[in-house]
Parts: C-alpha cells; structure tokens; sequence
C-alpha cells in the first residue's frame, strides 16, 4: 500500500487513538500487553462474557475505521504489518 512498517504502527495506533476509549484501551490490552479476556474482564468491572462481547464489538470498530483510515481492507493492512 506504500506505507513502511514505522508508518503502518503509527496510523494503526492512531486509529486506536479514534475508538472510544473503552474499544482502545480493551484492545491495547489484548493485542499489545497479552492480557487474557478474564484479567480485561477484571479491568473493566464486568464478567468474562461481557469482556469477550466488548473486545467482539472492538476488533469490529477497530477493523471498519482501518478500512476508513487506509481505503483497503484490513486484512491486507495487518498482512502488510505482519511482513506478509
């Protein structure tokens, strides 16, 4: 897509930045820090059920404002990121 590794973290994280913060902070804490779905549960005042449906709604948000950001799927941009 024309964007290096350094470039694609950054536009990522600011996609992050956009979600509410509730989206964010759940999937910084899954997919950057490796917390389990219990342990963001346990942050966030809910039960593992709900936690999981959070972080579901999340990843959606997260993949949708991807797909805004960089007018691709997010697919090919997580590829990209992942060296692929």
């Amino acid at each position: 897509q024309g964007y290096g590794n350094a470039e694609t973290r950054r536009l990522i994280q600011s996609v992050l930045d956009r979600l509410p913060a509730r989206y964010g902070d759940v999937l910084e804490w899954k997919y950057i820090e490796g917390r389990s779905v219990e342990e963001i549960g346990e942050l966030l005042g809910i039960g593992q059920v709900a936690a999981q449906s959070v972080l579901a709604r999340a990843r959606t948000s997260f993949r949708e404002a991807l797909e805004t950001v960089f007018g691709s799927t997010a697919q090919d941009i997580l590829g990209t990121l992942r060296g692929k």
